[in-house]
Formats: C-alpha cells, structure tokens, sequence
C-alpha cells in the first residue's frame, strides 16, 4: 500500500470532495467535456451498496477512513445516476411517512417492551453466576501440556 507521508498526493486526495475526483476521473475519460454533466455520475463502493455522497470530503466516508486504518486498497466505481438501482432507495415519500414501531417490533422474537421485574433479573444473574463457577472449576481442572 502506498503511504501518506510518502505521497503527500494521498493526503490531498482524501481531503477533496467526492465530486472532484469524479470530475478528475471523467477528465481522463471524455475528449469533450462540454458534454458532459458532472452532477449525473456518483461514486460506488465496489463489492457494496453503498454510494459516496458528492458535497463530502472522500476521507469523511466510514468505507476510506477503514481502508485508511487497515492500509486496505480503496476500491470505487464510477456510475452514472442512470444505472443506480433505485428499488431500495430512500425517497421523498419515505421521509415525510410516519414510522409505526409496534408494527416492526411484532416481528421481532423478544419485542424490547418486556416488563423487567426484580425476580426475572435476580434469576438471570443467578444462571450467569453459576456458569461463571462451571467455567472457573474447570479451568482449575485444565492442566497444561508440557513438551
């Protein structure tokens, strides 16, 4: 991996907006510039569904700033808004409806609603007691191997 301090390119890269090294990108792609529109082409993550945002700084996206930490190789793809799926995209509609939680929370198996009584709690805490001392006594039992 190509380091930062090494390549002080890197750097300034990471702290540009998205929509520049999309416009640097299509400059290396297109002959005619005049006909084409910036604003209709976004990054992708490859291998994901997620979508850079193009008024963001490419090192503010939490998909760099993991390559980043990892010293992982940055992967993106260049789309054009046309060939976005848009099925499972947020929409105007989607933000405007209410969201009715107990019609989600019916499908969960043990809903977050539960009445917690003194009892209840005393019981688990008494399990996870008696599983720490099974765990702690066999430890004691577990001799080590010498070569």
């Amino acid at each position: 991996p190509v380091s930062e301090t090494s390549h002080p390119f890197i750097h300034s890269l990471v702290s540009s907006p998205v929509e520049l090294l999309i416009s640097q990108t299509l400059c290396w792609v297109h002959d005619d510039l005049d006909q084409v529109d910036f604003s209709s082409y976004l990054l992708k993550v490859c291998g994901r569904e997620e979508v850079l945002q193009n008024k963001h700084s490419l090192g503010s996206h939490e998909y760099i700033q993991n390559c980043r930490k990892w010293e992982n190789e940055i992967t993106l793809q260049l789309l054009s808004h046309s060939t976005m799926r848009r099925d499972l995209a947020r929409s105007a509609e989607d933000d405007n409806s209410r969201i009715d939680l107990e019609k989600h929370l019916s499908h969960v198996d043990r809903p977050f609603r539960e009445n917690v009584t003194r009892q209840g709690l005393a019981d688990y805490l008494e399990g996870y007691h008696n599983q720490v001392n099974i765990c702690l006594e066999n430890e004691v039992h577990v001799l080590p191997v010498r070569a």
